[in-house]
């Protein structure tokens, strides 16, 4: 049995304090409520600035036009959309706040002793396809370990993503680094590729089971689920033994 206590993980920083998600404010509000970690999403800018942010446009957070050059990330400079207002309204709230730096997060992560959970997007330089093995790109994805080794958070952090090449690259290059494989109902079905791996799980709390927990567990492995934000349905998970819950809403230390 891995599990001896849940750690409460404050999804793209958490609404618990307010903000705008994966925004320093979002991220200060998850050390604020006392998270265990804090989850962010990496992207990076056409001229190769490391940025937070979840989507591949700006259009959600900012109602912007998603056919604008402006607002895919992908192919606009970080001068381009540094200054962009975001904004995002929750509970009757509006929120507002500037797309953050990762340098800027991990700074939080480490001043803070927070755990660093850290999404990789399907972005310049950090991607693969999970249906064609030949399309990938993997020339930014070292540059992302050694701006978290820079501040000291290599131990302490978890890579997770959907995209397996990246794993299974990142696994060759960094036999210690902890890694989770973020996934739906995959769970199911790739239990001797994450046992084989040495991956960890992050699964969406609709698909998981106790019986899935038990197997993870009987592997070596964690089980970490997303993103769980009705405090009624807590119990549920925590009897199910999951290691780590990634949440909005509900912060416990």
């Amino acid at each position: 049995m891995i599990n001896k206590k849940i750690l409460y993980i404050a999804h793209r920083g958490c609404k618990v304090n307010g903000g705008v998600e994966n925004t320093k404010e979002a991220f200060l509000g998850g050390v604020k409520a006392n998270a265990a970690g804090l989850e962010c999403d990496v992207r990076v800018t056409n001229d190769g600035k490391f940025i937070i942010f979840h989507d591949p446009t700006l259009e959600r957070l900012t109602n912007a036009d998603v056919n604008e050059h402006l607002y895919d990330v992908n192919k606009s400079s970080y001068d381009e959309i540094k200054n962009v207002e975001l904004t995002q309204t929750y509970r009757e709230q509006t929120h507002n706040g500037k797309i953050c730096l990762f340098s800027e997060y991990l700074d939080i992560c480490k001043n803070n002793n927070m755990i660093p959970v850290i999404e990789l997007k399907w972005t310049n330089g950090i991607y693969s396809d999970n249906n064609d093995s030949n399309n990938y790109n993997y020339s930014n994805i070292d540059k992302v370990i050694a701006m978290i080794k820079e501040y000291d958070l290599f131990d302490k952090c978890y890579i997770i993503t959907s995209m397996r090449g990246c794993l299974e690259y990142l696994r060759r290059k960094y036999p210690t680094l902890k890694m989770q494989v973020l996934c739906q109902s995959q769970v199911s079905w790739i239990q001797d590729w994450c046992e084989q791996n040495n991956f960890d799980v992050d699964v969406d709390y609709h698909y998981i089971t106790k019986e899935l927990v038990d197997d993870y567990h009987s592997r070596g492995l964690k089980v970490n689920i997303w993103t769980l934000n009705n405090e009624d349905e807590l119990d549920k998970y925590i009897d199910m033994g999951v290691d780590m819950i990634t949440s909005d809403w509900i912060i416990k230390k």
